[in-house]
């Protein structure tokens, strides 16, 4: 093409002007929806010296266009590859420039991966581009799965997030299978490796989710705090057989001194979604009502211990009077704001009738709180002694006597 040859010419100039010029037209030839026309993509493909050449400019706009052109235009020899990633290093503060050589790494394929890695290895490279190194080493294929699992030994969450959206891209570019590969990682010496690889499987193989919660309930007796937390992450991710783990998983609910709250907040994750499962868990979750006014990002701990003896019911009996004392809490929780007491209330009526004395606390408690809210009291009440008689029409317009409350006109 006889457009894309004048600029490439233009390209060497040696005015910088007219190198930025050439490189923005040359640009937007190669880009149009990332899909050049077939006649303009060969032109551009007999220009590679030439951008290989520019990826040397001292005008950034070149060098980071020439980039982008690349990105096309593979696949490569191993020294043009080389040549791309060195601009990760000599462009160590330039974010853009960085994120570009990643992206272009990526969509060069499997003959990218060892410059990856030796971008994994880098001591200096900072969360933003380790997670933008595996997000790059998703499309380069099977081979990739290794380096993304690597991810997994990292303790931020956001780590986790990344590696499991990784693997699934892989999975389906590429038509693959990556669950024999967890299943090796479950096995690793590595416990955060084997941790998260662990919860993946929980999803996604359920026919190995006893085998795979007993390997993991030994990490919740871990020393290391951030081993504990992400073993708790891991069996939030499936509500079937971890009750197996509740010996393991009870002892972490007293908050140790300068302990993650997030531990706690997800053992009570658990238990609530464990329901009557987690019975042996009643007389610990009543110390957190009665002896706790910490909170999880503004959610009282007490109100993630009366959501879990909800959830327990008729076997929480025994909590009841601590979850009559809560009614007088109203101090507002997050990210609702709906008062702690509307929770006691929720609780005391899933224990149902064996949870009659609290009948006069949810009276007064209806009379204070919002007509919006006013549901749950009635609910509760009902829950615990049947539905209100109503009696006649008549009746009922004299009644006298007393401050209406659930059931009254």
């Amino acid at each position: 093409m006889d457009d894309v040859a004048s600029l490439l010419s233009l390209l060497q100039n040696a005015d910088p002007k007219e190198r930025v010029r050439a490189i923005r037209g040359l640009e937007k030839l190669a880009l149009p929806g990332r899909t050049p026309d077939a006649p303009i993509l060969q032109a551009l493909k007999q220009g590679i010296p030439v951008f290989l050449a520019a990826l040397k400019d001292s005008e950034r706009l070149v060098c980071l266009n020439s980039v982008r052109i690349l990105s096309e235009l593979g696949p490569f020899e191993s020294d043009a590859i080389a040549a791309i990633a060195e601009l990760f290093h000599i462009h160590a503060k330039d974010e853009v420039m960085r994120d570009e050589v990643l992206s272009t790494l990526g969509l060069i394929g499997p003959k990218a991966l060892p410059f990856l890695w030796q971008f994994w290895r880098t001591k200096n490279v900072g969360k933003h581009w380790r997670t933008g190194i595996l997000s790059s080493a998703r499309y380069s294929g099977p081979d990739a799965l290794p380096l993304i699992l690597e991810g997994y030994k990292r303790k931020d969450a956001y780590y986790r997030e990344i590696v499991e959206e990784s693997i699934g891209i892989l999975e389906q570019r590429f038509d693959y299978d990556a669950s024999s590969a967890l299943i090796e990682a479950l096995e690793s010496p590595k416990p955060l490796l084997c941790i998260n690889a662990g919860g993946l499987l929980l999803v996604r193989r359920p026919e190995l989710r006893l085998h795979v919660i007993n390997r993991l309930r030994p990490f919740l007796s871990h020393p290391k705090a951030e081993i504990r937390l992400a073993t708790v992450y891991a069996l939030q991710k499936t509500d079937d057989g971890v009750e197996a783990a509740l010996p393991e998983l009870l002892p972490l609910l007293p908050l140790a001194k300068g302990e993650d709250p997030s531990l706690r907040a997800g053992v009570l994750e658990i238990i609530r979604r464990l329901g009557p499962k987690a019975a042996a868990a009643v007389p610990m979750l009543m110390n957190i009502i009665r002896d706790d006014s910490t909170d999880h990002w503004g959610s009282p701990f007490s109100k993630l211990a009366a959501e879990a003896l909800g959830e327990i019911g008729p076997a929480a009996e025994s909590a009841a009077p601590a979850l009559i004392a809560l009614l007088t809490d109203d101090r507002p929780t997050m990210p609702t704001g709906v008062p702690n007491s509307i929770f006691a209330a929720i609780a005391l009526g899933n224990i149902g009738p064996a949870a009659r004395a609290a009948v006069p606390a949810l009276n007064e408690l209806y009379q204070r709180t919002i007509p919006e809210l006013r549901h749950n009291v009635t609910k509760a009440l009902e829950q615990i002694r049947g539905p209100e008689p109503k009696g006649s029409w008549w009746a009922r317009l004299f009644r006298r006597g007393g401050n209406a409350g659930p059931g009254s006109n």
